[in-house]
């Protein structure tokens, strides 16, 4: 058998990574560790250890790209599944998919219930292991969505639950995952009796007197839950991980419309920098719905404080209007070249303080002088084209004070100037390499097969093409 730790598999996985996978393997099928702690390495772990013919990979949609981006890296294709194992990537633009004779599917559970033809055919491909990760949005049992994934976990042997927030409001949310994972047989036949009571207008309340025993049975036969503090002894004092995440047309759509004089101009007059400024601005725009999202899983997940960096004033002031739409009872607070000296004190000492939740911050403005070292995680929802930017922002939280590991999350929207911009930073460190080797200047592990050059050529050209098709329709 393959072994996980060998130098084959990408990234290095951390011991505690190897023992959620293993955990997951022989009776914790559910890896519930708090966001942030890589539950998508363990999930592959456990795909090279049992090495299945035939594995399905459910998520949101707009994770495919990440789960699919993952799985390449990690080598398993090629190291640990069978020969001839392929790699079947199903989103909304693929006409009649067709499944490998052994190998990984990855689709979203949205996909799947929208399709039940879909449904059907991987459920008669007889997938061998079934990964479902955000498993937290199958616990209304009564969705079409719940009853989909109940029903192809049915009809698989084995079956992996990723979740960081296992349990939101209610011990019942967990019900339909145990059912899932075929643990179901370690707790009570009376499960929502013994776990749950009713208040006064008959609603169904945790029971503050059994949640004790609730906990200890999924410590003993469910789940593998680990926090940030447990784990950081194996964790490096800077951790960076690159999120890839697909825009939906409706997404590009809405940020197009705030732009288009502006785009519109620039290509009639043929100006490239103008073009590139402006499609810099459009894919931060377009990544406000995900970034949002990725932060108020963040917040439920781990409760604790989050830099979030951007660089264009509308990408912040879009975020916290979204924010606080999805999450009104969050202290968010933005910072931006338009903050007094007067309100930047008061903004850092409030956030120091404890009184902020999540600090919005503008790369330019906010990523040199400050001490934020109350939080230990940071989001960069846009970044900047030279490593030494991104670090100096990152060393807000990453010096001296700082008593916890420091991670680093980068979204990556694929298809767009984010690649290009991605691209200058991988060959700006291979330059820092050389001549100041050892530095602290790795900011983004993703690389491109093509030039920089060419990189802004086509997404120049394809933007184009749609605005003469007229994408605002």
């Amino acid at each position: 058998m393959t072994n996980p730790s060998s130098p084959w598999f990408t990234p290095q996985p951390f011991p505690y990574q190897t023992q959620g996978a293993l955990a997951a393997l022989t009776g914790h099928p559910i890896i519930a560790d708090e966001p942030g702690l890589g539950k998508t390495i363990q999930a592959l772990l456990a795909i090279a250890l049992t090495q299945p013919a035939r594995t399905l990979i459910t998520c949101p949609p707009a994770l495919t790209t990440n789960w699919t981006y993952e799985t390449r890296r990690s080598g398993i294709l090629t190291h640990a599944l069978p020969p001839d194992s392929s790699l079947t990537t199903i989103t909304p633009k693929t006409k009649n998919p067709t499944l490998p004779n052994t190998g990984i599917v990855i689709t979203s559970d949205t996909l799947l219930t929208a399709r039940p033809t879909l449904a059907k055919n991987i459920y008669n491909w007889n997938p061998q292991l079934l990964i479902a990760d955000e498993a937290h949005r199958y616990k209304n049992p009564h969705t079409k969505r719940t009853h989909t994934l109940l029903h192809l976990a049915h009809n698989t042997p084995r079956v992996i639950c990723l979740t960081g927030t296992p349990i939101t409001s209610s011990p019942l949310d967990i019900l339909p995952l145990l059912k899932m994972t075929r643990t179901r047989s370690h707790f009570p036949q009376n499960f929502t009796d013994t776990y749950c009571d009713r208040n006064y207008f008959g609603d169904l309340i945790p029971n503050p007197k059994t949640l004790p025993d609730l906990y200890m049975r999924l410590t003993d036969h469910a789940w593998t839950r680990r926090t940030k503090a447990d784990v950081l002894k194996d964790l490096p004092t800077k951790a960076r991980h690159t999120h890839h995440i697909t825009l939906t047309p409706t997404q590009l759509k809405d940020a197009y419309k705030e732009l288009q004089p502006r785009l519109a101009q620039a290509v009639q007059e043929n100006d490239t920098l103008a073009l590139i400024a402006s499609l810099r601005r459009l894919t931060g725009l377009a990544k406000i719905p995900e970034a949002t999202r990725w932060i108020l899983e963040h917040q439920e997940g781990t409760r604790r404080p989050l830099i979030v960096w951007a660089i264009h004033t509308s990408v912040i002031n879009g975020l916290q209007k979204a924010l606080h739409k999805a999450a009104p009872h969050l202290k968010t607070v933005t910072y931006n070249g338009q903050t007094t000296s007067k309100e930047r004190d008061k903004i850092v000492q409030a956030f120091q303080a404890g009184d902020l939740d999540i600090l919005i911050a503008q790369i330019t403005a906010a990523g040199v002088g400050l001490t934020l070292t109350r939080a230990s995680e940071a989001l960069f929802v846009e970044t900047e084209w030279t490593p030494a930017q991104v670090v100096q922002a990152e060393d807000r939280i990453h010096r001296i004070s700082q008593t916890h590991p420091v991670t680093i999350t980068t979204l990556l929207a694929e298809n767009t100037l984010d690649e290009a911009i991605h691209r200058v930073l991988k060959e700006k460190v291979a330059t820092l390499d050389q001549l100041t080797p050892g530095s602290d200047h790795h900011v983004t592990d993703t690389a491109s097969n093509k030039r920089v050059t060419d990189l802004l050529e086509v997404i120049a050209e394809s933007f184009h093409a749609q605005l003469k098709k007229g994408i605002d329709k």
